[in-house]
């Protein structure tokens, strides 16, 4: 018995404690374990049953070649699905050669396959949202999933140093498979949320299973987190999500450039892109959901990604780092950057300093008394006014040049970048009037140069949006954001027109605001999507809110096309209030076992 002082358990069935100290040599002495279970066990006699030895100290003084025999007969435990050792090493095995010296990582049970499926979904990803928020380095994500998947083939799992990859990984297949979905008919839009958030389940899953240290991937996954609650509609825990984001990247010292490292060019510069993209999200959703920003200007010592930089990111070399064993040869790949997208990237780095720098003193709960002051409210949109002027031609909106209909493709996405930038300085503008309204309604603010009214600004907005929507032939992946928008414009100008119809001294700006109201609500109303009949409700909302709000029924010539309009009464109709839970009929996060890929092929 001295040659087994020290017991090994079966390789294939680890006993619990092998499990927890991830080793293959069992922890507890032979003298030891017979000690403690003569201790504890009454004595045996034949009155009691005991006379005989247990079958588990039968088991115990067996040789590990018949005990690995045994045991192979055993049930398997649903312990072991969290860890799913892989089998006992062979023989020529470096590791069974040197004694079982070198512990073995955990592996963790995962669903992520690289299928073609999945291929098409992450293309999918990159050209619908990657383009316009630039978070991921297409060639490094694409190496190192392949050595994920490489080193899954060779342990039978995922291993834990990638568990941040494949949760990131799986989020972008839950954005990808949502915008990847045809817009009609209505319930192919709830298959495609409902195929979205099994995939969404399956990153929270790994990130349960197994939770990672904070790194870039984790900080990633959080930003994409942002976006994929945006697009269900769960506004409540934006502000939660967005708050861990910029934990994580403080974590990892990513707002300090001096604590980076050594490190490549490209590395570096990605980098600076990872942050001003966090910024830049930061200060958009602090905007539409009116509360603070939780990064100020004076937190981080970051540079701007050059333009030189910029030009690396735009190889369409994305196969190199490829490992052909993991089957990824054969995916279809992402679009590639052009000349456009280095232009967005310029204008969104500027934009998020200037809102930076200015939240302060317009923005934040702070400023109050700052913002009774029209200098400082003239002061921000000249700074507007400068950087639109400073936008290069290639990003400059022009409603007359879109075509008579748009495809996905490069033509798309570049109107598209057009519009956010003409989207983003609209928006900001209206923000800005909006406040100088709200703190001295009968105060008109003057600066040099003549400015638009909050309410002409805002049809600005709801017309653009509706003319791409009209052109564009397959429109889901920028629906989400374009329904927001449309949102969020009119419920900023809400009072604004309110004020303006009751002054009467330019009955054609609210007039011009309730048409762009009524086409934008016609608009929504073609497309069979949740998100596009949400925001058509709301739209709707605003309206009867207007209307109620000023004591006689809005002439026809003001609010035209809306021929069923409730007129005033003194209880007035029942509003739609948008809840921040998600409709009825899905549920946030289903117990689904499998998350499946829907075709988003573009054929």
């Amino acid at each position: 018995m001295e040659s087994l002082t020290w017991l090994q358990c079966s390789g294939q069935y680890p006993c619990r404690p092998c499990i927890t100290a991830r080793a293959r040599t069992c922890s507890y002495l032979h003298g030891e374990r017979q000690a403690k279970r003569q201790k504890t066990e009454p004595p045996s006699t034949p009155a009691s049953g005991r006379g005989q030895q247990h079958e588990v100290q039968k088991a115990i003084q067996l040789t590990p070649d018949q005990r690995g025999a045994d045991v192979a007969c055993q049930p398997f435990h649903h312990q072991h699905l969290k860890y799913l050792i892989p089998p006992p090493p062979r023989l020529n095995d470096v590791a069974y050669q040197k004694g079982h010296s070198e512990i073995p990582p955990t592996i963790i049970e995962t669903r992520l396959q690289p299928t073609r499926d999945l291929g098409r979904v992450l293309q999918c990803f990159f050209d619908e949202i990657e383009a316009f928020y630039p978070c991921i380095d297409r060639t490094d994500y694409y190496i190192r999933m392949a050595a994920m998947f490489r080193d899954g083939y060779r342990s039978r799992g995922l291993q834990r140093q990638h568990i941040s990859l494949a949760a990131l990984t799986c989020t972008m297949a839950a954005i990808g498979v949502y915008l990847g979905g045809e817009s009609q008919p209505r319930d192919a839009d709830e298959d495609y949320i409902k195929s979205s958030q099994e995939w969404f389940c399956e990153s929270q899953r790994l990130l349960e299973v197994l939770e990672p240290l904070p790194d870039l991937d984790l900080l990633r996954l959080h930003l994409l987190r942002v976006l994929y609650m945006t697009i269900l509609q769960r506004r409540a825990e934006l502000p939660k999500v967005m708050s861990a984001a910029v934990d994580v990247a403080f974590g990892v010292g990513l707002n300090d450039e001096s604590s980076w490292g050594p490190l490549s060019a490209r590395e570096r510069d990605y980098r600076r892109l990872l942050w001003w993209t966090l910024c830049f999200m930061d200060c958009r959703l602090a905007l539409a959901n009116t509360r603070r920003i939780k990064i100020q200007h004076s937190d981080f010592a970051v540079l701007a990604p050059t333009s030189t930089a910029l030009d690396l990111f735009t190889d369409p070399e994305e196969r190199r780092g490829f490992d052909f064993n993991a089957g990824l040869q054969d995916w279809p790949m992402p679009s590639n950057r052009t000349q456009v997208w280095l232009d967005y990237v310029c204008f969104c780095v500027q934009f998020t300093q200037l809102v930076l720098f200015s939240w302060e003193k317009v923005f934040s709960l702070k400023a109050t008394k700052g913002v009774q002051n029209p200098e400082l409210l003239a002061e921000a949109e000249i700074s507007l006014l400068h950087l639109r002027k400073s936008i290069p031609a290639s990003l400059l909106w022009d409603v007359l040049s879109l075509p008579g209909s748009l495809d996905l493709g490069d033509q798309d996405r570049t109107f598209r970048l057009k519009l956010i930038v003409h989207e983003s300085i609209n928006m900001l503008r209206l923000h800005i009037r909006c406040r100088s309204s709200d703190v001295t309604p009968t105060t008109t603010l003057r600066i040099a140069s003549p400015t638009p009214s909050a309410e002409s600004i805002a049809a600005d907005i709801l017309t653009s949006i509706s003319h791409y929507f009209s052109v564009r032939g397959r429109s889901r992946p920028w629906t989400t954001y374009g329904s927001i928008l449309m949102v969020e414009a009119a419920s900023l100008v809400k009072h604004s027109l309110v004020a303006s119809i009751l002054d009467k001294a330019s009955p054609s700006t609210p007039q011009l605001a309730f048409t762009s109201m009524c086409a934008a609500i016609s608009c929504l109303n073609r497309f069979n999507m949740r998100i596009c009949t949400d925001a058509s409700s709301e739209l709707a909302s605003v309206l009867c809110e207007v209307q109620l709000s000023i004591p006689y029924t809005i002439p026809p010539e003001i609010a035209p096309g809306l021929p069923g309009y409730p007129s005033m009464h003194q209880q007035g109709p029942e509003l739609h209030k948008c809840d921040d839970e998600a409709p009825d009929g899905i549920s946030m996060l289903p117990n689904i076992a499998y998350p499946r890929i829907l075709d988003v092929s573009n054929g």
